[in-house]
């Protein structure tokens, strides 16, 4: 047998089979470069006697292409064979440093629910792409643990203050620390929340400055009162029946200027006000000064974010029940919804905190003994700061600052008459919020929905005679916080 070329491909063996195929080629004796007549010459150095004697220098060449092109076929098909192993390999050793990275990652996260302090994770993670607004992480970080909890109503959570105020960036900022999986966010059609969430686990559904139609209203409320039980919407699809669902334990977070949806609704979700003093705004622009000169981008990554993605997903793979709650006494409970909202943090700081308290595992279940440091931390949110036992309802953050600031105007007198003119003045806002702050969402002076004028008594509301000015009449009033709104008994 004659030897191949290079030794990769053998070639024909006899005279008789190298006639057969260059009866392929077509005849005629074309000019050739000298490289090409060099390459029939090196060929046939090579392998001598290969081709008869009368064949054609133009169908030995087209023969000797031939061959090699088959020839560096074949080799690209080892190599490509090569590749495929190469990568696969590299697959492999990737997936194995990615579970060993994993492990890791899930024992340093443990570590620091055992023996460090998660929150503080949570507010450098959080400080990487925001300033402020630790009340706003604290209470997203705590709805989402609350998804583990078999006992809780759920604890939605709604952001609301002025344009520009920084309420998406909050918002933003502290679902980054969720696991991106569980993250559902756009803009949605009527229905679309029962296709894009079904069958996912403890969903997070983010909707950024929303304006919500009456089905989606619907939808929401619906899913928020079955927080521990799947919500079905039964529908014909191709002329038969089909149930869609939206798993339970779904949390719904949103932001936007005004509040969002009917009064159900907002009795569904915990509204929390963004009201930025001079001194915030200082200190905003001093962190996106720094931001900007480190070149951070938005929504930035680095450990503290990995390890608080970490940490919480250790506690979504859990399920709790938090006991002994029936020892907190309240010294306020008219608002029931305030009561539960309490004790939705409580039990939610306990289960963050859960390997450092007291607890037991039975049947996949952690049972939990809180600590007084868990209402500690449910009480330190200015909802409950923002409580007098005069006024008919709570006050929102925003609601307390401007009374502050009118009763500051106030001094030592009994009472003083404001225009609203002279209170746009004083709390440099627009009329518009103004008017939502002392007479309620879409409330004018002649029909009062809310706000100052119907929540506070010492608040009358008049006008001017000739001039038809609404007068807003604001007597002298002290705010005298509980000692305490509960308290844990003996």
């Amino acid at each position: 047998m004659t030897a191949p070329c290079d030794g990769s491909t053998p070639l024909p063996a006899a005279c008789d089979e190298v006639k057969g195929l260059l009866k392929m080629f077509p005849s005629g004796e074309p000019v050739y470069s000298d490289r090409d007549l060099k390459l029939v010459r090196d060929f046939e150095t090579a392998h001598p006697d290969f081709f008869p004697a009368d064949t054609p220098t133009g169908r030995k060449m087209d023969y000797i292409k031939t061959i090699r092109s088959k020839q560096n076929n074949d080799q690209m098909q080892k190599q490509e064979q090569f590749r495929k192993l190469d990568e696969a390999t590299e697959a492999a050793q990737n997936k194995r440093e990615a579970a060993k990275s994993q492990d890791e990652l899930r024992e340093q996260a443990t570590e620091i629910l055992r023996s460090g302090d998660p929150l503080v994770v949570f507010r450098q993670a959080f400080s990487l792409n925001h300033c402020g607004d630790d009340e706003i992480l604290r209470a997203v970080i705590y709805a989402t643990i609350l998804q583990s909890s078999r006992t809780t109503k759920g604890l939605q959570i709604f952001i609301t203050g002025d344009s520009g105020s920084g309420k998406s960036s909050a918002v933003k900022s502290a679902v980054h620390l969720i696991p991106p999986e569980k993250i559902t966010e756009g803009s949605f059609s009527d229905k679309a929340f029962f296709m894009k969430l079904a069958g996912k686990n403890k969903p997070v559904v983010y909707l950024d400055d929303i304006t919500l139609s009456d089905p989606q209203v619907a939808t929401i409320k619906r899913s928020m009162t079955n927080f521990q039980k799947l919500t079905d919407h039964h529908t014909i699809i191709d002329h038969k029946l089909v149930v869609e669902t939206i798993p339970s334990r779904t949390l719904w977070l949103g932001s936007a200027v005004g509040e969002a949806g009917d009064d159900q609704l907002k009795n569904r979700y915990l509204s929390l006000g963004i009201q930025n003093s001079p001194e915030n705004d200082q200190e905003y622009c001093r962190w996106e000064l720094q931001r900007r000169k480190e070149g951070r981008p938005e929504d930035a990554v680095n450990d503290d974010v990995i390890l608080s993605r970490a940490i919480l997903q250790h506690i979504a793979d859990k399920e709790f029940v938090v006991i002994g709650l029936d020892k907190i006494e309240f010294g306020y409970m008219s608002d029931r919804r305030l009561v539960n909202i309490l004790l939705d943090l409580m039990e939610a700081n306990a289960v963050l905190y859960y390997l450092q308290r007291e607890h037991e595992e039975k049947d996949g279940v952690i049972f939990i003994h809180p600590a007084p440091g868990d209402l500690d931390s449910a009480l330190n949110f200015s909802m409950f700061n923002f409580v007098d036992k005069t006024s008919q309802g709570r006050l929102t953050k925003a609601e307390r600052a401007l009374d502050d600031a009118i009763q500051a105007q106030i001094g030592d007198r009994t009472e003083r008459e404001f225009t609203e003119a002279a209170i746009v003045d004083l709390f440099q806002k627009s009329v518009t919020r103004i008017r939502t702050l002392l007479y309620g969402r879409d409330g004018t002076a002649p029909n009062i929905k809310g706000g100052l004028c119907e929540k506070c008594p010492w608040y009358s509301l008049d006008s001017e005679a000739d001039t038809h000015k609404n007068i807003i009449r604001v007597k002298r009033h002290i705010h005298k916080a509980f000692d305490q709104f509960a308290r844990v008994t003996p």
